[in-house]
């Protein structure tokens, strides 16, 4: 099978960075799950929208707050 875009991107947020104008660029080349983690902030969100977060993984079936756990942030 081939796909024509990757099924999840993973951003590394840092202090005056650019992620945030990247995830509509990722969104509209059917990228179906954006990840965005903040270590300074010890952040975890998942977008799969412009303005649509979600608790849970679709992709990975896991919740955003297993990751923080596993990360040591919960």
């Amino acid at each position: 099978m081939f796909l024509a875009t990757v099924e999840v991107v993973v951003e590394m947020e840092s202090p005056g960075d650019e992620t945030s104008d990247k995830i509509p660029f990722y969104l509209e080349r059917g990228v179906r799950e954006v990840w965005v983690v903040n270590p300074q902030e010890r952040t975890v969100r998942l977008l799969v929208g412009p303005d649509l977060d979600l608790p849970r993984s679709r992709v990975l079936d896991v919740e955003l707050s297993e990751i923080s756990a596993a990360l040591g942030w919960a």
